[in-house]
């Protein structure tokens, strides 16, 4: 999700149009011979955030604090940033970069939803690692939860939302850093902005398509060991969009067969 560019620019010269995942990065110039207006355009239909990071710029003054951060609404085009040539008969260059996560900043958490247990009724499953776990819930995924789940167990959906993204063609697992980008998930956007993520799941094991609306309960996929794993797990964390390259997770709670407003804990076992 993050792109480096670097361009020369002048008003002489046409700009690219760059495709930044779903959004189009759209430099235009304007007739006045000396501005740069910088729209974006999301291309799907969700809210998605991105930021844009300017580390050098020659002979160009931002009209825009910087870095710039932006939501974009569904299918929404925005002409984002403005810069001006400082000398007009110079060129004008910059090295840029942008990174964009699906989702909106504005969200208002509900954290008094209790989200329902991730596999089907009756089954019961042990948590390997709960909210602060030593060994990768720390920092923006403090407040997750693995359960320790043999590969292809049915996960259903803890709330119901629109599937925003979707990834399912990665195999295999590791400790190793090379692994962290290379799990399957899904992302689910609920109703009141948070997402719900559910991470490697197993090769192919995604059941349901981007855009869709699904109900909690709904059968999304199958539990795997792909990406940064040690071991056969599903990982589940609810985020709030932070910029175009944090989303930081949430102090959820839980429903269980027999106990309402769970925190879950390390070594226990859960009946849904």
């Amino acid at each position: 999700m993050i792109k480096k560019t670097l361009l020369f620019m002048t008003l002489a010269t046409l700009l690219p149009r760059l495709q930044a995942g779903p959004v189009v990065i759209h430099p235009q110039k304007i007739d006045d011979g000396r501005t740069v207006v910088v729209s974006l355009e999301n291309t799907r239909d969700y809210p998605v955030t991105v930021t844009l990071e300017f580390p050098e710029l020659r002979n160009l003054a931002p009209a825009d604090t910087l870095p710039f951060t932006r939501t974009l609404q569904p299918n929404e085009t925005l002409s984002a940033l403005k810069f001006s040539l400082v000398d007009p008969a110079a060129p004008g260059e910059w090295d840029y970069r942008y990174r964009w996560t699906s989702g909106a900043t504005d969200a208002i958490p509900d954290l008094s939803y209790q989200y329902r247990l991730p596999y089907a009724p009756g089954a019961s499953y042990t948590v390997i690692q709960a909210f602060s776990g030593n060994f990768s819930h720390q920092g923006d995924d403090l407040f997750c939860v693995d359960w320790a789940m043999p590969e292809g167990t049915p996960i259903l959906a803890a709330r119901g939302g629109r599937v925003m993204n979707v990834q399912s063609g990665f195999d295999g697992a590791g400790d190793r850093s090379s692994f962290f980008d290379k799990a399957n998930y899904i992302r689910i956007l609920h109703s009141d902005g948070t997402v719900g993520v559910y991470i490697h799941l197993r090769k192919d094991g995604v059941e349901v398509a981007e855009g869709e609306m699904i109900e909690e309960g709904t059968l999304i996929g199958y539990s795997g060991n792909t990406g940064f794993s040690s071991q056969p797990h599903l990982h589940f964390g609810v985020y709030r969009v932070v910029d175009g390259a944090r989303q930081e997770s949430l102090p959820v709670l839980f429903r269980s067969s027999t106990e309402n407003g769970l925190e879950l804990s390390r070594g226990r076992s859960y009946q849904n």
